[in-house]
């Protein structure tokens, strides 16, 4: 019986980076025949397990748990790659791997050894560890193959249907990209006349800037601190007020509820996040459709 071969990924970054990641580690384990384990559970950014609230359908994806299947690999000794250690029985489990990553310019390390390495070629190790962060579009290549949790999907449901139809959904990111919203809102505003409206954003501020014009007709249904240190990181990175399971279905939820709008509009040029709202608008409508 052949012995299976498997691709750890640990995702850096925010949402998009993660989906963008996972895709393109799925992407090299069809290539290279390789059983794919999304281990987000220690990623500062995270800390909860991606598989609670996106299910991939593929059987390439590992669906176990993930601790039980380090220890028979460390048991078995295989061969890995990077080679952060002389042998995977130095880590007593595999959050001691996790939680040691350092980002450098040149990409994700553990101690000496760079984790986001290329994905154009086959490796021969039985065990890959691969980290990094990085944006792109292929989020909407990953919801093609993928459900959402059931409990989320029935969260999602709940605020979709509370929300008068049709709406106008705005994404305006203000945290480590910095949007001029009030200059954005004066460009939009009579693209908003007589219209129900959803808010996704990052910033408190930006809440209540929207709150105080257009009142009952204003949806917004995240959990966004009132104080947020600036230091051109996002939410994800400094939250530590609302729980980590809170601030993922948040993400998602807007994300999603966004996608769902009659029409959409974002402040800000330089958000994945924001660009990949119109991707999934245009290519994910059997997911889109399971929502209404």
């Amino acid at each position: 019986m052949k012995k299976l071969s498997y691709f750890f990924c640990f995702p850096q970054g925010g949402f998009n980076d993660f989906c963008e990641i996972i895709w393109l580690s799925f992407d090299y384990c069809k290539k290279f025949d390789r059983i794919l384990v999304i281990d987000t559970r220690y990623i500062i950014t995270f800390k909860d397990d991606f598989r609670n609230y996106i299910i991939i359908n593929d059987p390439l994806v590992y669906t176990g748990d993930i601790d039980i299947l380090f220890q028979d690999l460390k048991l078995n000794d295989v061969s890995f790659y990077p080679k952060i250690s002389n042998k995977l029985s130095d880590f007593g489990n595999i959050n001691q791997i996790t939680k040691n990553f350092v980002w450098k310019k040149q990409g994700i390390y553990f101690n000496d050894y760079r984790c986001s390495f290329p994905l154009d070629k086959k490796y021969e190790e039985k065990v890959l560890f691969y980290s990094t962060v990085k944006g792109g579009s292929n989020i909407s290549n990953l919801l093609q193959i993928s459900k959402i949790e059931s409990t989320l999907q029935s969260k999602i449901q709940t605020k979709y249907k509370s929300i008068p139809k049709d709406y106008v959904a705005i994404h305006i990111r203000n945290t480590d990209y910095s949007s001029n919203f009030t200059k954005f809102h004066e460009e939009h505003k009579y693209l908003l006349e007589n219209k129900n409206i959803f808010l996704a954003t990052d910033d408190y501020n930006v809440v209540e800037y929207f709150k105080k014009i257009y009142k009952e007709r204003l949806f917004h249904f995240s959990n966004i601190p009132s104080i947020i240190i600036r230091n051109k990181r996002g939410f994800h990175y400094d939250n530590k007020v609302v729980s980590s399971k809170t601030m993922i279905e948040d993400c998602i939820s807007d994300f999603l509820l966004c996608c769902l709008a009659e029409n959409y509009y974002y402040s800000c040029e330089k958000s994945s996040f924001s660009k990949n709202v119109e991707l999934v608008r245009e290519c994910n409508q059997n997911l889109l459709n399971s929502f209404k």
